[in-house]
């Protein structure tokens, strides 16, 4: 059900999702062939599992064999001294299993922990060859125990992140072979050895028994940390694709990824499992089978009951393991082919019954052989119960890591037990198999009353979808109870079969749709009702242009070839296929405010100039023709329009007010119906796409592989009504950055947004809320807001402390993903707010004091996702986060320049370079070396590095104009070389920033494509340094540098020129420089100013003389002026007057 719950208050976890295109590129041809070859290569892998569980069985038992062969008499044990030391294993065994295994779902690399305790384990067990005395061995016994716990729970764990519920039975069989075959070798082995080892270099054959075990482990154990597989996003020898897969495998098996919830903490695990009845169910009922099955421990005794020497009785203990593990194979293969647990557990209890109902009733040797061989068949059942427990804790993977823990490790209290249990060797050992027989009753009850529980939960789980169909207010209800299952795809059950047809007719009760195929199913019986074969695969053939994937996103050409009216990366509607609209037709009807489903959106009309009719006018249907049909008298008639998904729910009406699909014919933007149309709700998804294509890279704010996993369904949206608006901003957003001027298609979908940002958001705080505010003040300022911008910005900043985002936690309280999140948003919001308030020339809102947070890390995303324990190194290269640490840190070293200019009087000269070297100086001394030239050709890097050389620079340029002005103005040459060398030095550190801004522009963009964003600032930047020739060459046209000045300013102007359909102001800025310069660009220093306004023909005459009247008011005030220079505060001025000076668009902001 992950597509109809979200959690409230809960931060999404990172998945490292698998991408659409990966999977598709891996599944285009033969998907079943490749879940295969993923399955083989796994389970060879993984077979190595096998190896290590023989081998941790071997050291764990291999006492029993030694005891046969001298060790109670040399170490002077009783038989309770002897049991003591086979149960104080199992103490040490269950202190370690949970901790661990909650370690192991933390890490990033559980092969190399495995491979480590492996070794440690294969140490200890070979000291036991050394030991003397009953307390030496206890102690051993002891620590060998602790450290091989690690091992059981933490394969299990692993088994469950790689293979579905479907194949998990077969898997742990085959891993549970290693204990029924360990318990064959055992004894092949221990004959072997205790028969011709004994007196070897004057030493007893048993402690060569644990030698030669012990060195055996070592050895595997470094084999084992480059074959065991880690987890599925991140195991060495698998390609992209096969890890994409696996991941996809697991996320569809129950609808949900395979990661943690970020708000869980350290011992979320801990507490969610000690909070679930099942688990105390499973920990009795397993003990109780584990009490039962303790005769393993003591098999060579009870061959030996048979009245055979010490190595026939070993060599008769060998087959009935062989033959139990052929037995576990089948039963395993039976339950995973039949998906049923219970009887497949019941029945190989019921079969070692009936040889514990032999052994006790005769002596006959052959009879009580057989019934060895029932007996250690009944391990079967033991097998698949450990999948039912996997399988009944499917997530969050914290949780199941401590269930699967937590139960193996109380079970083993039956070990312990189990040690006394065969001390009674009366009889033949009759006492203790009417124990055992006891138990194995237990465990059948057991089983039982675990049955009974999830048969409830499944009626629980069917009543709760058929209300969430009803109800949608009955999902908070929903996420209040305890079970995590609630969050699971629709279908989710326990039980997955008809367990009550006696008959053994097993009837699937629910089939393993996801949510995904669910709406296929549904999509493509619609289609079939109302379409041909022969029109169903022409749509199929025109699908792929419904929806580029985004690495064919197109770039924007400059302005010097043909540009197209309109810039967003989405079909126009006339390009769609025929199906297209069909698909969609939902998001026409009336009524309906859907952008896309889950994200509320309501169209308004739009106003003002420049806003483009076509918003709302839908070309007709490509299909048979361009084909409209009003043959039939009847709604409901048989002619219907094809086109209509929904036919009975269609209004069609001779007024065109409510008649709203393709197949209606044209019916244009005045009609009545245009208002009532929404944008096609199949190109959202590449509105989407261009966000984080092309705005993303400068504000990352939102994390991408979070937010479209929310997008896609595969993870819970935190706080739906908010996520919506999140989600309508980035659409927004991505139609402003891909769209050219003309092209209007954001506004709607932001003021739709707008509406609902401030409906008692301000009572509430949350990171969503946090992200949607910054955004929306970024948007606004692109949208010529910028006092409304600002204020957004400063709700966002407020949000952001009252989250504690400004603070450092320490790591252990967070996940690194979630800190990592936490730093990118806030640091981000720096870059928003300072650089805003730089340019609107403001007091600083940001807090200069009490920060904590450090720098986002330069890491790339698939570096760090939600399972990852420790912080990855960072990358040496350019990443999306090298770009927002860059600038952060600039902010932070600048501040106090900003801060002095605003503050007293203007500071001299001298002052200034000061604080030039010491900040911005030692600020570009901390470049890494790939930041210091433009990434390549369509490198989405490439406007970020842009942004930082030329916002450093254009600093500076604030910092010396008042000196280069002054410096323009001076009658003559000789004044000017007169001037004093801080106050030169100034000057010319002012043209060198102007210059070198150009000099990058041009660059920057003549080489490559552009989009809008990329045209807001560079034009913010560009016309800011081209005033600084501009005012040279005006006042000094036969100057030495004039030439030089004269080639910036044609630079300059051809960028304007170039970008002026990204940017309505690109023109004006253009016409403007011209004016101002225009008759020394003429002729080089032979024609002086000319006060004609014909130059400007877009401007109207009373602007023009504006910002000539402007221009001329601010040189005179700047030749007046004395040692101070009062940049930022105009006494007795007009502030219009300085407008040509800011930037004709109060709107910039940075």
């Amino acid at each position: 059900m992950a597509d109809q719950l979200s959690k409230e208050g809960a931060h999404a976890a990172q998945v490292d999702k698998p991408t659409s295109e990966g999977i598709e590129n891996f599944q285009k041809t033969a998907p079943n062939e490749n879940a295969k070859s993923l399955k083989r290569k796994l389970d060879s892998r993984c077979a190595l599992f096998v190896l290590i569980y023989i081998m941790n069985y071997l050291d764990r038992n291999n006492i029993a064999a030694a005891r046969l062969k001298g060790l109670q008499d040399d170490l002077h044990l009783d038989n309770n001294q002897y049991a003591t030391c086979l149960s104080i294993l199992y103490v040490g065994y269950i202190l370690m299993q949970v901790p661990s295994n909650m370690f192991m779902n933390k890490i990033q690399r559980p092969s190399l922990y495995i491979s480590a305790v492996m070794i440690v384990w294969g140490l200890v067990s070979t000291l036991s060859g050394v030991v003397n005395n009953f307390a030496g061995m206890v102690l051993i016994r002891f620590f060998l125990g602790f450290i091989e716990a690690a091992f059981l729970p933490g394969a299990l764990l692993i088994l469950s992140k790689w293979y579905t519920r479907r194949e998990l039975t077969t898997r742990n069989a085959i891993l549970f072979c290693g204990n029924l075959i360990s318990n064959a070798f055992s004894a092949l082995i221990g004959a072997g050895v205790l028969s011709n080892m004994q007196g070897v270099l004057g030493h007893a054959a048993w402690r060569w028994l644990f030698w030669i075990e012990g060195a055996i482990t070592m050895g595997i154990a470094l084999s084992a940390a480059f074959i065991l597989p880690d987890l599925p996003h991140n195991t060495r020898g698998f390609t992209k694709e096969e890890l994409e897969l696996a991941q996809l495998r697991m996320t569809e098996d129950v609808g949900e990824a395979d990661t943690d919830s970020e708000d869980q903490g350290a011992f979320g695990g801990l507490l969610m499992a000690l909070k679930d009845t099942k688990m105390y169910i499973l920990m009795l009922t397993l003990t109780a089978y584990v009490v039962g099955l303790s005769f393993n421990a003591f098999f060579p005794t009870l061959t030996k009951t048979l009245g055979f020497g010490y190595v026939p009785t070993l060599l008769m203990s060998a087959p009935p393991w062989v033959c139990s593990c052929i037995f576990s194979l089948i039963v395993a293969w039976s339950s995973d082919r039949h998906q049923e647990k219970f009887w497949h557990i019941v029945g190989p209890i019921c079969v070692g019954l009936v040889g514990f109902v032999i052994s006790m009733s005769t002596l006959n040797v052959a009879a009580r052989y057989v019934a060895l061989f029932l007996q250690a068949s009944s391990y079967a059942g033991f097998i698949v119960l450990y999948s039912w427990i996997s399988s009944s804790f499917p997530r969050p993977p914290a949780k199941r890591a401590v269930a699967i823990a937590m139960v193996n490790a109380f079970s083993q209290l039956g070990n312990v037990a189990g040690s006394y249990v065969w001390n009674l060797p009366a009889n033949g050992f009759r006492k203790s198999y009417g124990i055992v027989t006891a138990m194995f009753g237990i465990t059948i009850v057991g089983c039982f009353i675990f049955r009974f529980v999830l048969t409830n939960l499944n009626k629980k789980l069917e009543e709760q979808e058929r209300a969430l169909d009803t109800e949608p207010d009955f999902v908070k209800e929903v996420m209040n109870q305890p079970d995590e299952s609630m969050r699971m795809q629709r279908g989710f059950r326990y039980l997955t079969i008809d367990t009550d047809d006696t008959r053994g007719r097993y009837t699937i009760a629910i089939q393993q749709l996801t949510i995904l195929e669910e709406r296929l199913e549904k999509a493509e019986a619609l289609l079939r009702s109302h379409f041909t074969e022969a029109q169903l695969a022409e749509m199929m053939d025109g699908a792929a242009a419904v929806r580029p994937a985004l690495g064919s996103l197109p770039l924007y050409p400059s302005s010097s070839s043909a540009t197209p009216s309109s810039h967003n990366n989405i079909p126009a509607p006339e390009a769609l296929p025929s199906g297209s609209s069909e698909a969609t037709s939902s998001s026409y009807l009336a009524g309906t405010s859907q952008l896309v489903h889950g994200i509320e959106l309501g169209v308004e009309p739009l106003s003002g100039a420049g806003h483009s009719a076509g918003s709302y006018e839908l070309a007709p249907s490509l299909a048979n023709d361009f084909e409209w049909n009003e043959s039939s008298w009847s709604a409901y008639g048989p002619a219907m329009d094809a086109g209509d998904s929904e036919a009975p729910q269609d209004i069609v009406d001779g007024m065109a007010s409510l008649s709203v699909g393709d197949h209606r014919g044209y019916l244009g933007a005045v009609s009545g119906a245009a208002l009532l149309r929404q944008i096609l709700s199949a190109l959202v998804g590449n509105l989407i796409d261009a966000f984080f294509s092309f705005y993303h890279p400068t504000f990352p704010i939102v994390h991408e592989p979070t937010f479209r996993a929310q997008y896609d369904g595969t993870l819970p949206r935190p706080d739906k009504e908010n996520w919506n608006t999140l989600a309508n901003i980035l659409a927004a957003l991505g139609s402003f950055a891909s769209s050219n001027c003309s092209d209007a298609t954001d506004l709607p979908i932001f003021q739709a947004a707008q509406k609902s940002l401030f409906a008692d958001n301000l009572e509430v705080g949350n990171l969503t809320l946090v992200q949607a505010f910054g955004l929306s003040a970024t948007y606004l300022q692109k949208r010529n807001k910028p006092n409304t911008g600002y204020n957004y910005g400063g709700v966002a900043l407020r949000l952001g402390i009252g989250l504690g985002l400004h603070k450092e936690f320490e790591q252990g309280n967070l996940p690194p993903l979630q800190m990592e999140i936490r730093r990118r948003v806030w640091w981000t919001l720096c870059v928003l707010d300072v650089g805003a308030t730089v340019t609107y020339g403001r007091p600083l809102n940001w807090p200069q004091a009490g920060v904590e947070t450090a720098l986002p890390m330069s890491i790339h995303e698939e570096d760090l996702v939600s399972d990852s324990a420790p912080y990855p190194p960072e990358a040496d290269g350019l990443t999306l986060y090298t770009y927002l640490r860059i600038q952060s840190s600039y902010h932070l070293r600048t501040m106090g320049i900003y801060n002095r200019l605003i503050t007293g009087s203007f500071p001299n000269a001298a002052e200034l370079i000061t604080l030039d070297d010491e900040n911005i100086g030692a600020w570009l001394a901390q470049w890494p070396h790939y930041y210091v030239d433009f990434p390549p050709a369509g490198s989405k890097h490439a406007l970020g590095v842009g942004i930082s050389k030329w916002r450093y620079r254009n600093l500076r340029i604030v910092m010396y104009r008042p000196f280069l002005v002054r410096w323009a103005l001076s009658s003559s040459l000789y004044d000017q070389q007169a001037s004093s060398s801080t106050e030169s030095l100034a000057v010319f550190r002012c043209l060198d920033a102007a210059k070198e801004t150009i000099l990058s522009v041009e660059e920057y963009w003549m080489s490559r494509s552009h989009f809008r964003l990329a045209a807001w600032y560079v034009l913010y930047f560009l016309f800011h340094a081209t005033l600084v020739p501009i005012h040279c060459l005006r006042h000094n046209p036969r100057h030495p540098l004039a030439p030089d000045w004269r080639s910036q300013i044609r630079a300059s102007l051809a960028v304007m020129d170039a970008m002026s359909e990204l940017s309505p102001n690109s023109s004006k800025c253009r016409e403007i420089s011209l004016k101002l310069c225009w008759p020394h660009l003429q002729e080089e220093g032979t024609q002086f100013y000319n006060d004609d306004t014909a130059f400007l023909p877009s401007l109207a005459d009373g602007e023009a003389a504006s910002v000539m009247n402007g221009y001329d008011a601010w040189c005179a005030l700047m030749s007046n002026t004395g040692e101070g220079v009062p940049l930022y505060q105009w006494p007795n001025l007009d502030d219009e007057g300085l407008n040509f000076f800011y930037g004709l668009d109060s709107g910039h902001g940075l």
